[in-house]
């Protein structure tokens, strides 16, 4: 018969405060996250310099720290039962600086609407109904061609090309469709949106964002 652990009074409180930590009753303590929380295990980041050097450890982007995923939840419960995770042990994601709870170790515990995809070498897959787009350098110009005046546009908008799509937002057992595809050319606003670096061409910038959350405002066709 195994001998169950007691638990310490400062992992009872934790308990208490963050029912989404889990202790077992055996002599390891590890954390299992619930609902649509996951566990993310950060990654030290590399910088280059322009000489070439690399320099370990050093943050990549002021905006966005990288992560491996060591643990999920079930997905978030509604109605209609278990919401699918985008999540899955082994990924590695990015996630806005500074968010999260410190859970064991290093190791930090945020919900999975607070992640922003994963990433996999250079290529960016979000997650949920997020969206990302490349900023579009020329853009006075639509794909057809018209000239677009300055005027029409609000100051902070800018252009951009849609380079990759989440699955959706999950509710009720279902994906909400997201509104734009890859391809589209649309105005977005950079107050919305977060720059990632996806380690491009310094020349390319790239934004993750959402139609739901006033980042895309139109999809741009080729005539006027």
């Amino acid at each position: 018969m195994a001998r169950a652990v007691k638990t310490s009074i400062r992992q009872r409180i934790d308990l208490a405060l963050h029912p989404f930590l889990c202790y077992p009753t055996t002599s390891m303590t590890y954390l299992q996250p619930l609902d649509h929380h996951i566990l993310i295990r950060p990654l030290a980041e590399d910088k280059t310099t322009a000489s070439g050097i690399v320099i370990p450890g050093s943050a990549e982007n002021e905006w966005t720290s990288r992560g491996t995923v060591i643990a999920v939840g079930d997905g978030r419960l509604d109605k209609a039962g278990r919401n699918p995770m985008d999540a899955k042990v082994g990924d590695v994601v990015l996630y806005p600086k500074g968010e999260g709870q410190k859970a064991l170790d290093d190791d930090i515990i945020l919900p999975e609407t607070h992640v922003l995809g994963t990433l996999d070498g250079e290529a960016f897959f979000p997650y949920w109904d997020k969206v990302l787009v490349e900023l579009d350098l020329d853009d006075n110009e639509t794909a057809g061609g018209v000239i677009l005046p300055g005027s029409t546009i609000e100051k902070g908008y800018d252009f951009g090309r849609v380079i990759s799509v989440g699955p959706g937002y999950p509710t009720m057992g279902h994906r909400q469709p997201v509104e734009v595809e890859v391809g589209d050319r649309v105005v977005f606003s950079q107050f919305n949106s977060m720059e990632l670096d996806l380690g491009a061409s310094e020349s390319r910038r790239f934004y993750i964002t959402r139609v739901s959350q006033d980042g895309i405002k139109a999809v741009i066709t080729g005539s006027a």
